[in-house]
């Protein structure tokens, strides 16, 4: 998935990014199967997440896709909240 950081401003752009989110989970849930890399490395950064309620069941999105990026962190630490 490309993350430009800006918003879609024509209605082609909404329905690329939008197929792009409906496919990432699928994705993601491949590659989790799959894989046999740590989602650490040793890279500068510790990241830390905390998640509550709703966002509990889609928090694994998050770490698949810390885990694909290239420079992985030298820490991750998920927190329930």
């Amino acid at each position: 998935m490309r993350n430009i950081g800006i918003r879609p401003t024509d209605p082609l752009g909404w329905v690329v990014t939008f197929a792009e989110l409906g496919t990432l989970g699928p994705r993601l849930l491949v590659r989790n199967h799959r894989s046999v890399d740590p989602i650490v490395g040793t890279g500068a950064a510790n990241v830390s997440l905390t998640s509550y309620g709703k966002r509990i069941s889609t928090v694994w999105q998050t770490i698949e896709t810390i885990g694909a990026g290239t420079v992985k962190p030298h820490r991750l630490t998920p927190v329930a909240g």
